[in-house]
C-alpha cells in the first residue's frame, strides 16, 4: 500500500502540486492578513501553513467548522492550515472568503 501511494503521488505530480498551492494559499493569506489588524504573520511550507494571530483563535476555528472551514489553532493564537495535496484554487478561495467573513465579524 505504501508503495502504491508513493507512486500515485509520484505520477500525479502531487508534490510539485502542493508547492505551487501552497504558494498561492500563502498569498492569499498574506492578502487578508493586512485587511485586519490582529493577524501578525502568514508562515509555512507548501500546504502546511501558520497564521499568527494577536488574539486567541478558538472562536475563529469553531466559526470556521460550522460554516464549513476545517482548521484548528495551535498555542491559542496560531491557525493552522493542512488542505489536501488536491485542494484547488476554487477551494483556496472559497476558504479565503469563509476567513474575510469571521475576521469582519471578530473587527467589528
Amino acid at each position: 500500500a505504501g508503495i502504491a501511494t508513493m507512486r500515485v503521488i509520484l505520477e500525479e505530480g502531487l508534490v510539485s502540486r502542493a508547492e505551487e498551492m501552497g504558494e498561492y494559499l500563502h498569498g492569499e493569506l498574506e492578502a487578508l492578513g493586512t485587511k485586519y489588524s490582529f493577524v501578525k504573520e502568514v508562515r509555512g511550507i507548501g500546504l502546511m501553513i501558520g497564521m499568527s494571530l494577536s488574539i486567541p483563535g478558538g472562536d475563529i476555528v469553531k466559526q470556521g467548522h460550522e460554516r464549513g472551514l476545517l482548521l484548528n489553532v495551535t498555542h491559542d493564537t496560531v491557525l493552522r492550515f493542512v488542505p489536501p495535496l488536491t485542494v484547488s484554487k476554487q477551494e483556496v478561495n472559497q476558504m479565503i472568503q469563509i476567513l474575510d467573513g469571521i475576521f469582519k465579524e471578530i473587527a467589528v
